[in-house]
């Protein structure tokens, strides 16, 4: 156990509690596709798309509030995609929304109120080709999304993997779940 507690059944309520907390997000979770995102399923035709988003509809995505580039200049090297309407429901919706650029791909899930007002968003996914020293891989499963982000320091070669789990909840936010 992670926590050290003074007896079991201090660590028991500990325990309790969280699975009672988890358990309320999961009765509001809204209901996604089972999906894997990673390198070799991105890109396939159940999540592709040829045509690139116009300039105004990235504005009516809000895709400036979702990308935050390090470099401003970049932006005129980024192609954008919707890549699959992940959920549609009296709430909003979600999609699958991605950025491709000339060494490094990103996907982020996005959603939306009725109205189209961006709520809330998450990278999902993210694959940097020239050195593979980082990346980011997703699985849709049980309305869960698993992120697992992996980076590898080049200086030293030290690897590090972090995995968080979330649901999207009808208030159409994210919630962490399991950190």
């Amino acid at each position: 156990m992670l926590l050290a507690c003074q007896s079991e059944n201090k660590a028991d309520a500990i325990t309790a509690n969280a699975t009672a907390t988890a358990d309320s997000v999961t009765t509001n979770a809204l209901p996604l596709p089972e999906m894997k995102l990673n390198m070799e399923q991105f890109g396939q035709t159940d999540i592709s798309n040829e045509q690139p988003l116009s300039v105004s509809e990235q504005q009516q995505l809000q895709v400036s509030e979702i990308d935050k580039p390090l470099y401003e200049e970049d932006i005129a090297a980024f192609t954008y995609y919707l890549l699959k309407e992940m959920y549609n429901g009296k709430e909003g919706k979600i999609l699958l929304i991605s950025r491709t650029a000339e060494m490094e791909v990103f996907a982020w899930l996005a959603s939306y109120n009725p109205q189209g007002k961006l709520i809330d968003f998450k990278n999902v996914y993210y694959d940097e080709f020239a050195e593979g020293a980082k990346n980011k891989t997703s699985i849709i499963h049980d309305n869960r999304i698993q992120i697992r982000q992996y980076e590898m320091d080049l200086g030293s070669g030290e690897e590090s993997v972090q995995t968080k789990t979330f649901e999207i909840g009808s208030n159409l936010k994210f919630t962490l779940i399991q950190p």
